[in-house]
């Protein structure tokens, strides 16, 4: 039996589209882990141990190995999936490969902390989409000006909502 792969006409299929910023979320205060759960309680642990060691700032980081082995944690997938909920809630947790992970003591420990976890996995993303889609070009043998291309080279910088101001 040969295999017939279904191609669509490249007219048809879905093309990226980037939206404009989502308006920003109501974030919980640093000491409130997300909404319920394992993760959340986890979350919670993981908040006040970095509270009571104090672990502000670079300087202060705590390694992923230690706060798995501190908070039982099943190791360090887990304690990313930890760390990536409470992002998304909102907290200033950072990180640094060489440091470990530590709450934000200002606005220059974020921007390390995007710079050096976040668009370098955007970066690989949109290498990998543009890989794709030239891929697509030779399959389809559309013109280049017909498919999009991705690309992440600047992250933009906005006034913090008034609640987070001294």
């Amino acid at each position: 039996m040969a295999y017939h792969q279904k191609t669509t006409p490249i007219n048809e299929l879905p093309l990226f589209a980037f939206a404009e910023p989502e308006p920003e979320p109501e974030f919980a205060p640093l000491h409130q882990a997300p909404a319920a759960g394992k993760l959340a309680q986890d979350g919670q642990r993981l908040l006040a141990h970095m509270e009571r060691q104090g672990a502000y700032g670079k300087d202060k980081a705590i390694t992923g190995n230690e706060l798995v082995a501190r908070l039982g944690l099943g190791g360090t997938n887990m304690l990313r999936s930890v760390v990536g909920a409470l992002r998304k809630d909102g907290h200033l947790i950072c990180s640094s490969i060489a440091h470990g992970y530590y709450l934000s003591s200002g606005p220059q420990d974020i921007e390390d902390t995007i710079s050096d976890s976040y668009m370098n996995r955007l970066a690989d993303m949109a290498e990998t989409c543009n890989r794709m889609i030239n891929k697509a070009r030779i399959v389809y043998g559309e013109p280049a000006n017909k498919i999009m291309a991705v690309r992440v080279d600047r992250v933009e910088h906005r006034e913090l909502p008034e609640r987070y101001h001294d």
